[in-house]
């Protein structure tokens, strides 16, 4: 009886121990553009603000989010973001757009009073998510003011949808910064072609 007993009570224990092993958080961010390289010639002269942007609730927060269907998504516990996503997502903003226009004239909201800015882009991001296995889907309204007249100059919809090559969760971090790369491509594009306000 008593070696009965002995044999319960390890079992017991050791499903307690099992029990109590956790699975480890992992996390991930995103990704910018080289560094502007040193000698390079700037594309344009004129000084950038970037900011403010804005998220949905839904995606401000610390967990990945994955959608699942049109009315389901999944909020992953265990695959976080290594910072908070807007931050993160407006520091590599910032490096894409140096590197696009081969400038280091580019601010970060909230730049300081002094700071003379000749444009600044605020972009509302209304989708930034990833289907599991398929893509990381980009969608949003950027514009584009002149900081000399406060007059808005361009309102922009963009979206873009970029393939994942697996569902694996680097792959959905790597999805996100490539999509952030393309709308910075584009918002490049548009401001290069610009000059300088006047004071």
């Amino acid at each position: 009886m008593k070696h009965t007993l002995f044999i319960l009570l390890s079992l017991l224990l050791a499903g307690c121990g099992l029990s109590g092993i956790t699975q480890p958080t992992l996390f991930y961010t995103l990704t910018a553009a080289d560094p502007v390289p040193q000698n390079n010639t700037p594309k344009t002269n004129i000084s950038i603000g970037l900011g403010p942007i804005s998220l949905p609730l839904l995606l401000d927060r610390p967990q990945m989010v994955l959608r699942k269907s049109n009315t389901e998504i999944d909020v992953d516990e265990f695959h976080r973001w290594g910072e908070e996503l807007k931050s993160n997502l407006s520091h590599v903003m910032v490096r894409n757009l140096m590197h696009d226009l081969q400038t280091n004239r580019v601010a970060h909201y909230p730049w300081p009073e002094y700071r003379r800015l000749d444009y600044q882009v605020i972009i509302e991001i209304y989708q930034f998510e990833a289907q599991r296995g398929e893509q990381v889907v980009l969608e949003g309204v950027w514009s584009l003011v002149d900081r000399n007249t406060r007059q808005e100059l361009a309102v922009e919809h963009f979206s873009f949808h970029v393939i994942m090559p697996s569902s694996a969760y680097t792959a959905v971090a790597e999805g996100h910064s490539q999509a952030l790369r393309r709308l910075s491509q584009l918002i490049a594009a548009r401001i290069q072609p610009l000059k300088p306000t006047s004071d």
